[in-house]
């Protein structure tokens, strides 16, 4: 992920996802480094903390086509967008 769109993410009033590995994290910080950015993560599931390279993170986004969404043709609005 690239650092200036990660402090957009952390910035938004809106609940950003972002996945470290394919599993969802939560971003607490970000060391700027000459060394390399590195983010603070948690694990929401489990608490668990860690320290990964900025570059490692992915911002997921809502699928775009209407027929990618997991919910049926009755079900016109999805959770995930509504809140």
């Amino acid at each position: 992920m690239d650092l200036s769109r990660l402090y957009e993410v952390m910035n938004l009033s809106t609940v950003a996802q972002v996945l470290y590995n394919d599993n969802l994290v939560r971003v607490e910080s970000v060391n700027e480094s000459e060394n390399g950015n590195m983010a603070q993560i948690v694990y929401p599931d489990s608490g668990r903390k860690a320290t990964v390279p900025v570059e490692q993170l992915k911002e997921t986004s809502l699928p775009e086509a209407e027929g990618e969404y997991i919910f049926d043709a009755s079900t016109r609005w999805s959770p995930l967008i509504r809140s």
